[in-house]
């Protein structure tokens, strides 16, 4: 299989990020990522089981969160893989934040496929 790559980096509103972060978090319930910029377009399967990375790190100019979720694609793939650890609990939200409305809970329209940067 060839090596397809596709990397958005832009600035966003908050609101507008966590619209997006819930298209990736849907597309993974459902097993599918898709993602576009432009007229690049990429669409991944994902397995019920893989691996998840959570960063995050602060200081006096800067802070940041980094989520990586990755797995194994074709021959080394394991369709019958098995959690390593039990579920983890929900992050703790910090006192006064609120929840991110997506651009359709707004009553814009929401993208079918994540594409930050441009006009749905």
């Amino acid at each position: 299989m060839e090596k397809r790559e596709l990397e958005i980096c832009t600035r966003l509103t908050r609101e507008d990020v966590a619209g997006i972060v819930e298209d990736l978090i849907e597309g993974l319930k459902d097993g599918c990522l898709k993602v576009h910029k432009g007229g690049e377009y990429l669409q991944v399967d994902v397995p019920r089981v893989v691996d998840l990375k959570v960063e995050t790190d602060t200081d006096e100019v800067r802070a940041g969160l980094r989520v990586e979720v990755s797995w194994r694609t074709g021959s080394r793939a394991n369709p019958d893989n098995v959690p390593d650890e039990p579920p983890l609990e929900a992050p703790v939200k910090s006192a006064g934040a609120r929840r991110a409305r997506s651009p359709a809970s707004r009553g814009g329209k929401r993208p079918k496929s994540v594409a930050p940067g441009e006009d749905a």
